[in-house]
């Protein structure tokens, strides 16, 4: 019994060599080197090499040329753009350039594909629903090197999620589905502006200024608030032009601290204490209370 058992490994090695050998295309490889004999070709049995996977090898490395090419010729089609916006930033046509940067930022760009990964190869080729990194990185430098003149702008469908815009002047300017998330946004005036579907979830709005601001589709999720100014700022203005204080409510009770907020009125205020007192106590104070 001890003996068969190393026989029969030994024949499972033997099994997989050979199938390797026959199916990996070294067997058609090595027959070009040394071919058959006719008289090896016409002996019964004779099967000729396999070619399979030397043909998928093949049709992969082609695939992730194209895909490459491809991915190449969509950034730097969109790199154009930007370096085109850029040049009129700096040529005397700042609030066109800068009105512009959202439609360049989303280019449709396929996936940069690596040429291990099948699913980035097949992606890049039938699909292009992703956007440049570069492109969309290039972006909001260019609006962050000019964010002292970000006002009275149309700007729409912009991705600034962790941007440093401390300090930023957004003044009576529109912004429509803009991503501002993880943004830094101290002192940033949005005085007038109007926001439609903005998120500025976990932004850091520490003294910002919305007076007059009006808004649908905010998001303050966890967003820094200390000492922001919300004088007669209103939200749900498409549906009558008023403040709506249910939504408010609703829109101001997600975020991180109000601790010294501006211009809240009284009425909401009573409310939210009643939901989150937490939110106008000190922020250190909360953060001990919670054990940060």
């Amino acid at each position: 019994m001890d003996n068969k058992k190393p026989a029969q490994s030994s024949q499972n090695v033997f099994r997989i060599l050979k199938w390797f050998w026959e199916f990996s295309g070294l067997r058609f490889v090595y027959r070009k080197i040394r071919p058959h004999t006719h008289q090896e070709e016409n002996a019964s049995g004779f099967r000729k090499p396999s070619t399979f996977f030397l043909w998928f090898i093949g049709l992969w490395v082609a695939s992730y040329g194209i895909a490459s090419q491809k991915y190449e010729n969509r950034l730097d089609r969109a790199e154009s753009k930007l370096a085109l916006l850029a040049s009129q930033l700096y040529g005397g046509q700042r609030t066109q350039a800068l009105e512009r940067l959202g439609t360049v930022q989303n280019t449709p760009c396929p996936r940069n594909p690596t040429l291990l990964n099948l699913k980035s190869i097949t992606h890049a080729i039938f699909s292009e629903n992703s956007k440049c990194r570069s492109v969309v990185e290039g972006a909001q430098d260019i609006l962050v090197a000019n964010k002292d003149h970000l006002n009275d702008l149309t700007l729409n469908n912009l991705n600034l999620s962790g941007t440093q815009l401390n300090l930023a002047n957004f003044t009576k300017s529109e912004l429509f589905n803009t991503d501002l998330s993880s943004a830094k946004l101290y002192q940033a005036q949005f005085v007038g502006s109007i926001f439609v579907n903005v998120d500025f979830t976990d932004a850091n709005l520490r003294n910002s200024n919305f007076k007059g601001a009006k808004g649908t589709l905010l998001d303050f999720t966890n967003a820094n608030l200390v000492e922001a100014d919300f004088t007669n700022f209103t939200v749900g203005y498409r549906m009558n032009g008023n403040l709506d204080e249910d939504e408010l409510i609703k829109l101001l009770e997600k975020a991180s601290s109000l601790y010294m907020a501006k211009g809240i009125p009284e009425n909401v205020i009573a409310q939210l204490k009643k939901r989150k007192a937490e939110l106008f106590e000190h922020p250190h104070a909360v953060n001990r209370l919670i054990g940060h």
